[in-house]
């Protein structure tokens, strides 16, 4: 009489079946809090600063207006250089150069001649307020944009990095004399 052989344990089958479960349950929870996060959305922010970069130093050499550009921790915004009042100014009337915002959770660092600059929270101001002129005169004199788009095509050379906090990712662009734009490896950057 032969007895029956009583297995104890699982299957090789129902095992693969416990880790492919597992395996969506995790995948799931993980798209969902927004941990594998594509760079679409960073990589949209620099076309767009490289778009605008582009047609303020076309409109430089078009109509022979010196640009500048104003980073800020959180955004950018374009001015222009108003010969007449010797000073610089809101670019009037134009939308695609005046300040932008970059969306949340994602922050601004600017290279200058190798070194980190330190970006302010908020744009300078060029008007003197009424109640301060003095002090406020004093602060539109000194106003300097970080970088410059002269009407001759040269640029101020600087290197922008569009930074993600949270995951830390990052893209990296490079604009030389000439206003030519190099994307960075992370390497390099």
């Amino acid at each position: 009489m032969q007895r029956e052989r009583r297995q104890n344990g699982f299957t090789l089958f129902e095992i693969l079946v416990v880790v492919f479960i597992i395996a969506i349950i995790a995948s799931t929870a993980l798209i969902s809090t927004g941990v594998l996060r594509d760079d679409r959305e960073l990589d949209r922010e620099a076309d767009r600063a490289v778009a605008l970069l582009e047609l303020a130093l076309d409109d430089a050499i078009l109509q022979g207006r010196d640009f500048g550009i104003e980073f800020m921790r959180t955004g950018y915004r374009f001015v222009e250089y108003d010969p007449d009042g010797q000073r610089w100014a809101d670019v009037p009337l134009d939308d695609l150069l005046g300040a932008h915002t970059l969306p949340e959770g994602m922050e601004l660092e600017l290279y200058v001649d190798g070194g980190r600059v330190r970006l302010a929270d908020t744009p300078a101001r060029f008007d003197p307020a009424e109640d301060d002129e003095d002090r406020s005169a004093r602060d539109v004199e000194q106003y300097s944009p970080h970088a410059y788009l002269f009407s001759s095509g040269d640029v101020s050379a600087f290197e922008l990095h569009i930074v993600r906090f949270g995951d830390d990712s990052r893209v990296a662009l490079s604009v030389d004399l000439l206003g030519n734009v190099e994307f960075l490896d992370d390497e390099a950057s």
